[in-house]
């Protein structure tokens, strides 16, 4: 379990830099605490969207690459359609891994 933080910074801002702040930190998946820590540490802070789109692109792949294996094993072949398939979904998992790189590159 992580330590507990025992300390307290009170900081005084403008109303909107306030809400700035708060949005930033909910678009980051961070609480304020963690986006301003962050950034004082001068770490870079990237939001990628699209990747729980990725995720299941990439885990309807693993089924078909299973499946296909299943085949592969009792038949001794694997059927074109299959494969084709496969590389469909492949292409889709390249366009939007392409995508978020261009949004973090982007961000740089």
């Amino acid at each position: 379990m992580g330590r507990k933080k025992d300390d307290v910074i009170l900081l005084r801002c403008y109303k909107k830099e306030k809400e700035e702040l708060r949005e930033k930190a909910k678009q980051s998946n961070m609480n304020m605490s963690e986006y301003i820590i962050a950034l004082s540490e001068n770490k870079k802070i990237i939001v990628a969207q699209g990747l729980p789109q990725l995720s299941y692109e990439i885990k309807k792949i693993g089924v078909n690459i299973n499946q296909i294996a299943m085949v592969a094993n009792t038949q001794r072949f694997v059927n074109e359609y299959q494969l084709e398939k496969i590389l469909k979904e492949m292409q889709k998992v390249n366009k939007i891994m392409n995508l978020v790189w261009e949004k973090i590159l982007k961000e740089e």
